[in-house]
């Protein structure tokens, strides 16, 4: 346990400061592309350690210690590259407006960064759409898995056979259409993204309110479809996960222009922080406590987990009603011209 923690604690110091580090690198003319590529990497990455670790296990004598002795060996590489590489850029260097506004360095010299934050309505309604994506996506990564476990279980599911022994990894085909489908959602939400910029700054709000809201009705469909037809419920999980996965690019982009270049290492911690809770630890707790309580009233656990799951498209409504929200917000900020506030940079 305390190696795991180390290992977390190490990867999230790694990828909290990244899209700070490309704001300072680029422009907000090619911020989207960089952090799209970014991300594309990570998911690619993904689908190569979803393909490979079973064969690298399998080289390493079935011993999964042996196999985990290769990650230590990247992350030496990978921390070498960036201390020969990389130089620190200026912090907010890129910006379009460099020369600042006298009031907001006033601001800034008086109150902490937190408090500065925590007085934002445009920050922590954003903070806010933030915690129920990560509800939702902390919801697929732990209980889909499961669902489909015991779904073979305690359903004869008829299935058509793609190997001579019809054994299948669901893990292995459910990582597979996780990082595929989040691979085509982050080009899709960078390219409209990027095309609809110009004509309307606010459409990364509206787009994050569009593909969360719209994932929840696929989830539901997988959610009950797990147990009638499996080829369609994965067909349904891969189109949410694309939906959810097109917010991606849009909600670092929102944060990088809503918040100033000195306040954004403080507001990633906050939201890093509480969407870890809410995602890693909230969406397991409450969903595994429904079912519970249900599995009492003589229901089967498939059932149970099934109906303490539909807690999850509900958040992901409520989260794509969040971020329509902040679109409005910023429509009615933009049509108003006046002082801007604090943290905001538009």
């Amino acid at each position: 346990m305390l190696a795991r923690l180390a290992v977390s604690a190490m990867a999230e110091s790694c990828l909290t400061p990244v899209p700070s580090l490309i704001a300072d690198l680029f422009g907000p003319e090619k911020r989207t592309r960089i952090l799209a590529l970014y991300m594309c990497t990570k998911a690619v990455f993904c689908i190569i350690a979803s393909c490979f670790g079973t064969p690298v296990i399998n080289l390493a004598g079935l011993n999964w210690r042996n196999a985990l002795r290769i990650t230590p060996g990247f992350g030496l590489f990978g921390l070498l590259l960036a201390i020969i590489v990389m130089k620190e850029p200026q912090r907010g260097g890129m910006e379009d407006d460099k020369n600042g506004d006298e009031g907001t360095k006033l601001n800034c010299s008086c109150y902490t960064n937190l408090k500065q934050l925590l007085k934002s309505c445009h920050f922590l309604t954003f903070t806010a759409g933030i915690l129920c994506y990560a509800y939702v996506l902390g919801a697929k990564y732990f209980w889909v898995p499961g669902i489909i476990r015991q779904a073979r279980k305690d359903v004869p599911i008829e299935v058509y056979c793609w190997t001579t022994d019809c054994s299948y990894d669901d893990n292995l085909i459910f990582g597979i259409i996780k990082c595929a489908s989040d691979l085509i959602g982050i080009i899709i939400g960078t390219e409209i993204s990027k095309r609809c910029q110009k004509k309307n700054p606010n459409v990364d709000a509206l787009l994050c309110g569009i593909g969360l809201f719209f994932c929840a009705p696929f989830f539901v469909l997988f959610i009950f479809f797990v147990e009638i037809n499996l080829p369609a419920a994965y067909g349904f999980i891969a189109i949410s996960r694309i939906l959810q996965a097109i917010c991606q690019v849009p909600m670092v982009n929102m944060k990088l222009n809503l918040v100033s270049p000195e306040l954004r290492g403080t507001a990633s911690s906050i939201q890093i922080l509480f969407a870890k809770l809410i995602g890693k630890v909230g969406s397991i707790y409450f969903i595994m406590l429904i079912s519970e309580a249900i599995l009492k009233h003589n229901y089967t656990r498939l059932s149970s987990v099934q109906f303490a799951l539909t807690l999850a498209p509900l958040v992901a409504m409520i989260g794509g009603i969040v971020f329509f929200t902040v679109y409005l917000l910023k429509q009615k900020r933009a049509a108003k011209p006046g002082p801007e506030a604090v943290i905001s940079q538009k």
